[in-house]
């Protein structure tokens, strides 16, 4: 659905499955977001927002969770796992569905693209896969890293889960939602 400032109404997509993360195009005549089964994970589609024509994404690719499209559109940051790959934050090529992986990550845990698009923040946690979360701690580590790939930089560990978190305007200051506190 899209909301105008006159409160109008339209709705933009109605196809089965959930339509989730929507991301807008620097130009405002286009968006990305994730259809699937669940509102969990899925396929990367665009909208053309004019005609409201959907396509699908090519590529044989799953993403979930929060999605940036570059601004030229011709790339899109998201988190995707691809048959015997694992789910990696990487680049989405919209013309020709290859991702260029950057960093594995565990599944919902977050990560936010900085406005410049230059820089990635994402959220580790001490969790072990096949055990039950918390087990280790409730403690996250924090990571910067490049956009165009290259090495992680650890920033600090938090001392309770990070469960959302976004950069500034200015991108020189990160937001964390988490249960700390009273």
């Amino acid at each position: 659905w899209l909301m105008n400032r006159d409160k109008s109404l339209r709705q933009l997509t109605g196809d089965a499955g959930f339509d989730v993360e929507p991301t807008w195009s620097s130009n405002g005549q286009s968006a990305a977001f994730i259809r699937g089964r669940s509102s969990l994970n899925g396929q990367v589609c665009m909208l053309d927002i004019e005609s409201g024509k959907v396509s699908q994404v090519a590529g044989n690719v799953t993403a979930e969770g929060r999605l940036f499209l570059a601004a030229d559109s011709r790339r899109l940051l998201g988190k995707y796992s691809s048959p015997g790959q694992g789910l990696a934050i990487g680049w989405l090529n919209m013309e020709s569905g290859e991702v260029e992986r950057l960093q594995p990550v565990q599944s919902r845990r977050p990560f936010a693209l900085s406005p410049d698009q230059e820089t990635i923040a994402y959220v580790v946690t001490m969790d072990v896969a096949g055990e039950q979360g918390g087990n280790n701690g409730p403690m996250a580590d924090l990571f910067l890293m490049p956009a165009a790939g290259g090495e992680s930089r650890k920033i600090c560990r938090f001392p309770a889960r990070v469960h959302d978190l976004c950069w500034n305007a200015d991108g020189e200051s990160l937001f964390l939602v988490t249960e700390l506190g009273g």
